[in-house]
Parts: structure tokens; C-alpha cells; sequence
């Protein structure tokens, strides 16, 4: 996925396989709680009955990772493209993993460019564009991890 390297992407295994294991016994509200939680990226609430009222990011999580999120957010206001250094770098991945990241791509550009022709500030885009990437890179690292089962070690000893 567009500038998300590959060790920011080990610091959060951890918690996609706490969110897969969620997600396993049909959890999902659970996993993507844990998903939007890890970089705090969920809005606080201040809620009285029936009428909820949301108010800033709880920035209670990872800062690191949320820094990382929101920076790469911000590759989102241009056009999804695929350009040679790209195609380069995607040409020996699994094209499962290409087909995720351009899905990704494609929707979290119009995302962006959305918001902003409805003349949400940009912080309020990006933190939403950032927390809805963070869904995409979950995905890849769910499709890595079930590549890697049949192979796995334990599975082999059973």
C-alpha cells in the first residue's frame, strides 16, 4: 500500500492477529474495534442518552503508528495511479496482495478527494483516510497470514 514500509508493517502484527482471531469467531465489531484503537484514531464520545456527540481523536494508542498512518494519508489527495517505480516494486509480489493495494488505492483517492469537494477540513479527511488505509493493510496481513498457514511449523507437527 502506497508508502507504508514494510517494518511499520511488522509493529502492528500484533494486533492484526488479535483482530484475526476476533474475526474468526465472527466478532467483527470486536476486530475492528481493536483495528481503529491501535493507532487511537477513534473520535471520543461524550454521549447523554439518545444523543451522542463525538468529539476529537482519543490519540490514546500507538502515536508512531498513527504519525505513520496520517503521513501516508496524505499520498491519497492525488490520483491513483500506477507509476513505473510502482510497477517495479509490485512486479514479485503475489498479485492477490497488487489486486488489495489497487483496490485501496482506487477508493481511498476518491475518498479523499470526496471529503474534501465537501469541504471537510483536511486534518478531519486524512485521520478518516488514515484509519480506513489501516483496513486495507489489515487485509494484505490477513491474506499473508493465510498463505502462511499450510506451511507453518506447528501445522506440519500435528
Amino acid at each position: 500500500v502506497h508508502q507504508v514500509a514494510e517494518l511499520w508493517m511488522r509493529l502492528i502484527e500484533h494486533e492484526v492477529r488479535q483482530a484475526s482471531g476476533l474475526l474468526a469467531s465472527d466478532d467483527i465489531g470486536g476486530a475492528t474495534a481493536i483495528l481503529s484503537r491501535v493507532p487511537g484514531a477513534v473520535p471520543s464520545e461524550h454521549s447523554s442518552g439518545d444523543d451522542p456527540r463525538r468529539g476529537r481523536i482519543t490519540k490514546t494508542g500507538n502515536s508512531h503508528l498513527r504519525r505513520l498512518l496520517t503521513e501516508s494519508a496524505w499520498a491519497y489527495q492525488h490520483q491513483a495511479r500506477m507509476y513505473p517505480a510502482l510497477r517495479k516494486r509490485q512486479k514479485d509480489l503475489d498479485p492477490e496482495i497488487n489486486a488489495i493495494a489497487w483496490r485501496g488505492q482506487v477508493r481511498l483517492s476518491g475518498r479523499f478527494r470526496r471529503l474534501i469537494g465537501r469541504n471537510k477540513p483536511s486534518q478531519k479527511v486524512v485521520t478518516k483516510v488514515a484509519r480506513e488505509l489501516l483496513g486495507f493493510i489489515w487485509e494484505i496481513a490477513v491474506h499473508i497470514e493465510q498463505q502462511a498457514e499450510p506451511h507453518s511449523p506447528e501445522k506440519l507437527a500435528a
